[in-house]
């Protein structure tokens, strides 16, 4: 693996990545704001049941106000996927090849979503049809998705990543437990003509963020 693992600012997805962190000892780490969807004020869900959240979680998403805040701690949506897009416009700049992020669900399905729909804008129909991906395409525990970014700069969308690991493009593999982990990785291209260099045969140590 070349290139960089990323750890949210959870415990649950930094205890997560620990493990790989030990297996990489010379590997970079970071810390970055790729922590969950938090679109509920945490003050008000003290001493709740989901049951009693139940009712907030409808009216918010039957909202569907991109730009409404729920209370003190919580974001809103539009800021939540203005966080997702600062986080893929940085992995750009990443260095290495590689880079393993450890992160959450929600985020993870909003950053695949972004991927999939491509939206030009952020409305309450985004809004909804996110929430409708997010539900069909739930994010497990452990499972996660592989990124791959072209020479040119775009995106997409590659392996839906499980517990046992799935094989990357180019023949790579991973396996990851704990919470969720999302592998991206940026093509090569070798100028025509040219033989594997040093680095192909013996990959760098990878850069946890």
């Amino acid at each position: 693996m070349r290139g960089a693992p990323a750890l949210a600012l959870f415990t649950r997805a930094q205890a997560t990545a620990a493990a790989t962190i030990v297996r990489f000892p010379m590997a970079a780490t970071e810390t970055w704001p790729i922590q969950e969807f938090t679109y509920l004020a945490p003050a008000r869900c003290i001493n709740t049941t989901v049951a009693d959240r139940k009712v907030w979680v409808d009216e918010y998403w039957a909202k569907a106000d991109p730009a409404f805040v729920h209370g003190e701690g919580a974001e809103s949506f539009l800021e939540f996927i203005q966080r997702v897009q600062v986080f893929l416009d940085r992995l750009a700049d990443a260095p290495g090849n590689q880079v393993a992020v450890f992160s959450h669900g929600q985020f993870m399905s909003a950053l695949a979503w972004l991927l999939v729909r491509q939206p030009t804008h952020i409305d309450s129909e985004m809004m909804r049809d996110w929430r409708t991906y997010e539900i069909e395409n739930h994010v497990e525990n452990c499972w996660g998705y592989s990124i791959i970014e072209a020479p040119d700069g775009t995106w997409s969308l590659g392996h839906v990543l499980n517990p046992h690991g799935v094989p990357f493009r180019a023949g790579e593999a991973m396996s990851v437990c704990g919470t969720m982990l999302l592998y991206t990785g940026k093509l090569h291209v070798e100028p025509e003509g040219s033989s594997a260099s040093a680095r192909d045969q013996k990959p760098d140590q990878p850069t946890f963020l």
